[in-house]
């Protein structure tokens, strides 16, 4: 997802620093600014990579483990967001996803 998402920015021209999207909270906050609050993305797209960006944190940092029905929720939510990504950046730059 953070690859589609940084694909995504590059391919609507948002202007952004490399700095601000090296992290994953850097470049979730500029999906954002960039694409949910401008309207070329959907908020839901925003939403879904702030979700699992919590769940990612979760499992990375305290080890607490994540249960299997929400780890097959992740997977479908990050192919859609995968495909919705690729399907924007094949379209006209000017349509919403």
């Amino acid at each position: 997802m953070f690859d589609a998402a940084h694909a995504a920015l590059l391919r609507h021209g948002a202007g952004t620093n490399p700095a601000e999207t090296r992290t994953h909270g850097g470049l979730i906050g500029t999906f954002g600014k960039h694409l949910v609050k401008t309207g070329l993305v959907g908020a839901k797209w925003g939403r879904l990579l702030n979700q699992i960006e919590h769940l990612r944190l979760i499992v990375d940092y305290t080890g607490e483990p994540i249960e299997p029905n929400k780890a097959r929720w992740v997977v479908r939510q990050a192919t859609e967001f995968v495909e919705t990504m690729q399907r924007g950046l094949r379209d006209d730059e000017s349509a919403p996803l």
